[in-house]
This record gives structure tokens, sequence and C-alpha cells, in this order.
């Protein structure tokens, strides 16, 4: 659903009791509020469970030994905080593709224990630096060029704020304790009291997200963990199938 950013801004400044009903904000309650908003949907953008969706991006390797990611990036998107999952498939012209998932390294210091960093073959993972404004992702080993499609899977973005008359496209459920998080903010901004019930309410809503948005995973062994390589764990046997 669709709504205006002048609308949860004036419920917000009301809500937190910042204007009263009937009270016009001023040029500077709107400029605050929309920079709060702005800053709730940044923090919002980094928590798994507060986005309502993932979305895939695929390239086609050319050999390189990392590929950039962000706005005119290899991967064209917004730049994401984090990598959620990724595949490699075989470029090849049959009817029948075949995917296969890889590890994410999450940490640079695990990428760097890699020896040999430029080895080419099939890649079996993947390292994301999240630099700014740009990131980098690092598949290991080094795909062959034209031979393999790479895919990566990232939160979706969640809107940017422009101005009042802006067109906010998010499910209905978001819109509520996005207002009761922003009038919580605008409280501390304008130095009063927490509220009790508004932060009530906040709890509530975000609770609410937390149960539309959850996908964990099924539970899969560690490459590191014998027996493991990544197989499925079966609570029965205590063996990994």
């Amino acid at each position: 659903m669709a709504y205006l950013v002048g609308d949860i801004v004036t419920r917000s400044l009301r809500m937190s009791g910042i204007i009263g009903i009937g009270q016009r904000m001023s040029s500077d309650d709107a400029q605050t509020t929309m920079d709060a908003l702005s800053d709730i949907l940044a923090q919002w953008q980094v928590q798994r469970w507060l986005v309502y969706g993932l979305e895939t991006h695929s390239i086609t390797a050319n050999g390189a030994l990392s590929y950039s990611i962000g706005p005119g990036g290899d991967f064209n998107m917004v730049r994401p905080d984090r990598i959620e999952a990724a595949f490699m498939r075989f470029n090849n012209t049959g009817v029948t593709t075949v995917d296969r998932p890889l590890v994410l390294i999450n940490a640079r210091e695990d990428y760097n224990r890699i020896a040999t960093k430029n080895i080419g073959s099939v890649p079996n993972s993947v390292f994301y630096d999240n630099a700014y404004p740009v990131g980098e992702v690092y598949f290991w080993p080094v795909p062959a060029s034209g031979t393999i499609n790479l895919f990566v899977t990232t939160k979706t973005p969640l809107p940017q704020i422009s101005d009042m008359t802006q067109v906010l496209d998010m499910p209905p459920e978001y819109i509520a304790p996005l207002r009761y998080e922003l009038a919580s903010l605008l409280r501390t901004e304008y130095t009063l009291p927490p509220d009790p019930k508004l932060e009530a309410l906040l709890t509530k809503g975000k609770s609410i997200l937390r149960n539309a948005n959850a996908q964990v995973p099924t539970l899969r062994m560690g490459a590191t963990v014998p027996g493991g390589n990544g197989g499925w764990y079966n609570p029965y046997s205590d063996s990994r199938t």
C-alpha cells in the first residue's frame, strides 16, 4: 500500500505531543521529523527481521578477482550492509540449470587466510567487503570468464525519504510501528520524557514485524565441523545426511 510521508509526519508529531490537534507544524518541525524518519529507516535496513523481503542479483563472471557491488558497480544496486546468501550457476545453453550454493566467508581475517586467492576454478565460497559507498565481493576460487553466473541475495532496500509529498510503498503492517518509533524518537529529540503507552505500542508493533518477516533456515553443519561440509544435521540419528 502507499502512504504519504506528510501524513506519517503529521500523525507522529501529534502522537508525540509536539503539536496538538488542528495545530500546523512549522517548517523546522517538518524537517526534523523527516530527518528522524530517514534515520529510522536506515537503522531498520540493517536488521533482517525489519526488512520485508530479499532480492537476488546476478552477473556473469569475467575472470576478475572481485566485483564491485553498489550504485554503478558490477552488481548495480543499492549497496547492501551484508550478503544474506549466494550461489553460482553454470552458464550453459541447456534446458536444465544447475545451481551450487556458496559458503559465506564472514570476516576479512578468514578471507586473508586463503593462501592462493587468485586460483581459478569453480567457486565454493564468497567474501563481501562492505566498503562505502561501493562494496566489493570476492568469489573463491576465482570463476572463469563467461562460463559461470554469480548470484547474491540481499535485503530489499527500504524507501529513502525525499520530501513530504513522497509516497511510501510499504506493506501496511509497517506504517503503525514506523509512526510509533518516529513519535518516540521525536520525544527524545524535543527533550520530552518517554511515554510508556507509546513505548508499549512500539514494542507490540515491532513484534508483529518480527513474526511476519522471520525466516529461519534449516540448521546445517559447518564445513569446519567433523563430517560437516555443509550437510544437513539429523537430530534423530545425531548424524549428518
